[in-house]
């Protein structure tokens, strides 16, 4: 019998740009950018200190945070 995992993926985006970013074991990677489009980027930061500050670096617009709850 296989035991089920439970991981928990979360991702923010930025609601005035195309901003969006995902919190990995590495820390904070931006998923897109508004000038470059698709990429892979370790941002640094913690999500503690986007959860303090949710505003955009880039527009200053708010940051929405998603919560996803993987199962394998």
């Amino acid at each position: 019998m296989s035991a089920t995992v439970t991981r928990t993926k979360i991702t923010f985006h930025c609601t005035g740009c195309a901003d969006a970013f995902e919190v990995t074991d590495q820390g904070v990677v931006k998923l897109h950018d508004e000038e470059y489009g698709e990429c892979v980027w370790l941002v640094g930061g913690t999500l503690a200190d986007y959860v303090e500050d949710p505003d955009c670096s880039g527009c200053g617009s708010e940051l929405v945070f998603n919560t996803v709850s993987v199962c394998k």
